[in-house]
């Protein structure tokens, strides 16, 4: 399927945010052969991540259902994704009109979008009568339907800790992943030895990160990273599939990232994050994800043609992280 057949059935919805014009897509989508249901799949999430800018983070957005007379509150990463469904339900000419111009996107869109994620997923259920075998459209996460189907099980990993991706390559083939959380699974496949940074001393109990830092800052953070890693063809060279590195809440700095074969960490004082506003939450967590691109760059050897502006990145958080020092 190519794009422009993509936004052909697209179109069937008629600009529609409603239940019965996406169970329509789903049924004609399951009528069809199965690698066409698939291919939408595909595209639906080329077209979604394409919307992942930090530009339209930082716009002004309401849902249909939001109290408009009030600011909005600033997007979190489940809204950040409803409202791109949103704009693609709304075709190809409005989803153009944001990629060209992030202020396009300021204004109210229906969240309820979110439904379109799951049109191929059920449309391959009811042609296969199998569960989907692939994450949900824009998401690295499994699809969760109410198809009668056996669901696999679904790691700690996967489940909704905080844990933020962290594409670096120019394919956006996942190589390192930068989560919040300090209990960290092994991945799936891989025996991954434990971080020898996240074994805290007596006293550095790991605190809980705020609620705005893991739904908003985290977000953007790994947006504007993953942008700029793209841009400079990524770490294609890195000889591993993917790299656990936490950013471990803890009493003090500590910023010397010790990396094991597929992990490592680094502490973050509690008490400044606690300090940080919006904007200092986003520009600090944007350094931090820098650093750890930038060191694990460093530890493996591997070239860099990101450097020059992950460092400015990283220099512009150099205010509130503690950048060269190991302890407040």
């Amino acid at each position: 399927m190519t794009e422009e057949e993509f936004w052909q059935v697209v179109a069937e919805l008629g600009g529609e945010v409603a239940e019965p014009a996406f169970d329509r897509l789903a049924a004609r989508l399951a009528a069809g052969p199965v690698h066409e249901i698939v291919a939408f799949g595909t595209q639906l999430d080329r077209v979604l991540r394409r919307l992942d800018q930090v530009e339209l983070w930082s716009q002004r957005v309401w849902d249909s259902e939001d109290d408009r007379s009030v600011d909005p509150p600033p997007l979190d990463a489940a809204g950040f994704l409803d409202a791109r469904a949103a704009v693609v339900c709304a075709g190809r000419d409005r989803y153009l009109a944001v990629l060209a111009d992030p202020s396009a996107f300021a204004g109210v869109w229906d969240f309820a979008g979110e439904m379109l994620l799951y049109v191929p997923v059920e449309a391959y259920e009811t042609s296969t009568g199998q569960q989907w075998p692939y994450p949900l459209p824009g998401t690295d996460k499994a699809a969760a339907t109410d198809v009668p189907v056996s669901a696999p099980p679904v790691s700690a990993a996967d489940e909704d800790t905080g844990s933020i991706r962290l594409d670096v390559s120019a394919e956006a083939y996942r190589l390192v992943d930068v989560v919040a959380t300090y209990d960290v699974e092994p991945m799936e496949g891989i025996l991954a030895e434990p971080s020898p940074r996240t074994a805290l001393p007596p006293g550095m109990e790991v605190g809980q990160w705020p609620d705005w830092v893991t739904e908003r800052a985290f977000g953007v953070a790994a947006t504007r990273i993953s942008q700029v890693m793209r841009q400079h063809g990524g770490l294609a060279a890195l000889g591993m599939q993917r790299l656990w590195v936490v950013l471990v809440l803890a009493q003090h700095w500590d910023l010397t990232l010790l990396l094991r074969p597929f992990s490592g960490a680094v502490h973050v004082s509690s008490a400044a994050v606690q300090g940080w506003t919006y904007e200092q939450g986003e520009r600090a967590v944007c350094a931090l994800m820098a650093h750890v691109v930038i060191e694990v760059a460093r530890d493996y050897r591997v070239s860099l043609e990101a450097f020059q502006e992950l460092r400015q990145i990283r220099d512009a958080g150099a205010d509130l992280v503690p950048f060269g020092a190991t302890t407040d």
